[in-house]
């Protein structure tokens, strides 16, 4: 017999105040020494007697009511086992630690709930079973009760998912092929809605038909969660001088709280902070650090269900593009006031035409004649000097060359661009 509660066994110590109680308590009756009293010492012996034999007893009672009363407290469990009461049997146990199962209910874990109920059964195992573990991983582990236990207990909430219906159909797969006659398959899982997937005529019985089929989850209800269900830089890359991080909240609402903070961290410091609510999107506009890349984190207060708390995103800084403008080149009215608004808003440096003053090779050239090392180039104000762009475009190899200028305004054809 063991003892959930062995502590409490030092109560027993009080089943010795019944008896104390009745030892202080004893009195000798008075003698009566006058001889017409004689006759009543007979009476005496025999209620004295009776006195004693219910004392006894009522001792006896008190001192059991004391003791069951502790052993009760330190809820006592008689190890049965019943290997030897059951056929060699092959049982897979399909144990789902899953991201749901790291939420806590009632002050514990489902997962530790999870593994305390794999553990119980692994514990009625006998030497001649044949035992399989399958995680969230979806790997069949074969061992003994012992090997088994101890793996349950290292299992942790996993990020990956969980399929059940295809789990339990790889559990019943190894127990048919186990040779042996008797053959079980266990389902240790929170029914999370979407482990069980989204194909119509999929069950786990069906997964596992013919075999006796055995699913156990907590009896209590999933405390209420909301967790971070999308995170990005915006835009990929952050140009010196700022950029966002956006995404969305998802999981159920608190009617206490509907509302929880979001926090964002780059490089392990908290930058930005907003409020949002259970299927609403957010956008927290972050300083951009040095150029670099730099991993940051998207987080929640913490809840019941922790592992959905925080989101990773990665973000590259970069410094602004340098832009070189050929001398003498004739971008258009368009082109020129878009670059001048890129500058002022810090998305791009200008390096001037080149030769203008020794630096930095520039990002991105603009021009009218095709130079190595690539560029953007426009087509010449001038239409006499077309044929010189056209030779500087194939010197360059690019493949392309300007053609006759199309008069009309209604359609322009390509037949041998698709698409236009």
């Amino acid at each position: 017999m063991i003892f959930l509660q062995p502590l409490a066994l030092f109560g027993l110590a009080f089943a010795l105040v019944p008896p104390l109680l009745h030892l202080f308590q004893r009195r000798r009756p008075p003698e009566i020494v006058f001889p017409a009293a004689r006759y009543l010492r007979e009476t005496a012996r025999e209620a004295q007697r009776s006195i004693r034999l219910r004392h006894l007893l009522l001792l006896l009672l008190r001192v059991a009511a004391v003791v069951l009363l502790v052993v009760a407290a330190a809820r006592p469990v008689v190890p049965v086992s019943v290997g030897g009461l059951h056929a060699p049997t092959a049982l897979a146990i399909v144990l789902d630690h899953s991201l749901s199962s790291g939420a806590v209910v009632g002050g514990r874990r489902v997962v530790d709930d999870l593994a305390q109920r794999a553990r119980e059964t692994l514990r009625d195992a006998r030497d001649g079973d044949a035992l399989w573990l399958v995680g969230a991983d979806g790997l069949a582990r074969r061992g003994t009760a012992q090997e088994l236990a101890e793996a349950v207990t290292r299992l942790q909430p996993d990020a990956r998912r969980l399929d059940l219906l295809a789990a339990a159909a790889l559990a019943a797969r190894l127990v048919r092929g186990s040779g042996y006659a008797t053959a079980e398959v266990h389902l240790l899982t929170d029914l999370q809605r979407s482990a069980l997937g989204d194909a119509p005529g999929r069950s786990a019985d069906s997964a596992a038909r013919g075999l006796p089929l055995l699913v156990y989850h907590p009896a209590a209800e999933p405390p209420a969660n909301r967790g971070v269900a999308e995170a990005r830089p915006d835009p990929a890359t952050w140009i010196l001088g700022g950029g966002s991080v956006s995404g969305r909240l998802a999981g159920a609402p608190v009617p206490a709280s509907p509302q929880t903070a979001v926090s964002v961290l780059v490089a392990g410091r908290e930058v930005g902070r907003t409020m949002a609510a259970p299927g609403d999107a957010f956008a927290v506009r972050i300083a951009a650090p040095r150029p670099g890349w730099y991993a940051g984190w998207v987080e929640l207060e913490p809840d019941e269900l922790r592992g959905d708390d925080r989101r990773p995103f990665a973000v590259r800084v970069a410094e602004p593009a340098l832009v070189a403008i050929d001398a003498g080149a004739d971008l258009g009215r368009f082109v020129t006031d878009a670059l001048a608004v890129l500058a002022g808003a810090g998305q791009l440096r200008s390096a001037g035409p080149p030769g203008a003053r020794p630096g930095a090779a520039p990002d991105v050239r603009l021009g009218e004649t095709a130079r190595a090392g690539g560029g953007l180039v426009f087509p010449p104000h001038d239409p006499l000097q077309l044929g010189a762009a056209n030779r500087a475009l194939d010197a360059a190899g690019a493949g392309w060359r300007f053609g006759a200028p199309v008069q009309r305004a209604d359609t322009v054809e390509a037949p041998g661009l698709t698409g236009l």
